[in-house]
Order: C-alpha cells, then structure tokens, then sequence
C-alpha cells in the first residue's frame, strides 16, 4: 500500500481470512504517514503472500505482500 488515504479492509494468507487491526499511522504530522496493522500468522517460516484488500474513498483494489522469511 503506497497510496495516501489507503485503508486495510480485508487481509487473507493461503486463502484464509486473517484477523487483523490497525496499530497506528507514522509520522501523521509529515503528511501522508504510513499506516501499521498487525496480523497474527499460525506457521513458521511464512511462504507465499498475505493477499490485503485496500480501500481509497469509495475504491476497493487488491494488493499483494510477499513473505519472504
């Protein structure tokens, strides 16, 4: 996620729903801060991606994390 005003929906890996929640954004005062989410995963060493579901105003977009571990 890149985008200013991007909010996590929706996070999956291997297909299954994760819990996930907002921890906080960085830097807000600098403007356009990153915002951090915490997600638990049950396996070690991660393989493959954690599929996120990312929302922009009304504008829903997939995107995709590598976890390489």
């Amino acid at each position: 996620m890149g985008d200013s005003g991007e909010k996590v929906v929706s996070a999956a890996y291997k297909g299954r729903d994760l819990d996930w929640k907002f921890v906080r954004t960085l830097s807000p005062a600098a403007g356009g801060g990153r915002d951090v989410y915490y997600v638990t995963l049950d396996e070690f060493p991660f393989d493959g991606w954690l599929d996120l579901t990312v929302q922009a105003g009304d504008r829903r977009t997939a995107d995709r994390v590598s976890l390489a571990w």
